[in-house]
């Protein structure tokens, strides 16, 4: 929506900016609008101001771990749990998880680990396929080990979910390299500069 739009909103929080309603609407506006970082923002200040916000928390965890902020991601993600029944899973949450542990084993070099947790998070895309965080863990462990046919198809994958995110063509532009496809590496090219014509 045009920017003009969010004028009451913007209003509003002045005058009251615990207001949780508007905080959340102004989240899923600029979410909509493809700008995760404002996006992030807006859940953020809303478990600020209500930490016991359940939506608010998950949001924001799925939103941390897109930006690769992995720390609070966490954060977020023991938040939501705290506010869950002992019994309850929440795949959202259970994909975000996957993606702290999953960093924390590549930092640390551990690669049994990091093995375990990308066979865990494809276990959840089997019923889940449209998790991005989770898919991504797949991306990423198909690369380090190598696996082009296989870095491929996840890539495919996460691009039907993430159609405008360069970094998913940039990373099937490596992958196409490595399996030597020069013709399919001509037409990616072609199809960015009419996805990205300003970069």
């Amino acid at each position: 929506p045009p920017r003009s739009t969010l004028f009451p909103y913007t209003t509003l929080f002045r005058s009251n900016d615990a207001h949780l309603d508007a905080r959340m609407l102004m989240a899923q506006i600029e979410e909509d609008r493809d700008n995760p970082p404002s996006a992030y923002g807006q859940f953020l200040a809303a478990t600020e101001s209500h930490p016991a916000h359940f939506p608010a928390q998950r949001a924001a965890a799925r939103l941390a771990g897109t930006l690769g902020d992995w720390e609070a991601a966490d954060r977020h993600v023991e938040a939501a749990k705290s506010l869950m029944g002992t019994a309850e899973t929440d795949p959202v949450l259970r994909a975000v998880e996957l993606g702290v542990a999953y960093q924390h084993a590549r930092r640390t070099q551990d690669l049994v680990a990091a093995k375990q947790i990308s066979g865990q998070a494809a276990e959840l895309l089997d019923t889940e396929p449209g998790l991005i965080l989770a898919r991504r863990i797949l991306i990423d462990d198909r690369i380090v080990r190598q696996d082009w046919e296989a870095a491929l198809t996840e890539l495919d994958a996460a691009l039907e979910g993430e159609p405008g995110e360069r970094l998913l063509y940039e990373l099937q532009l490596v992958v196409l390299e490595q399996l030597g496809r020069t013709d399919a590496i001509e037409t990616q090219l072609r199809d960015m500069i009419d996805l990205f014509p300003d970069d």
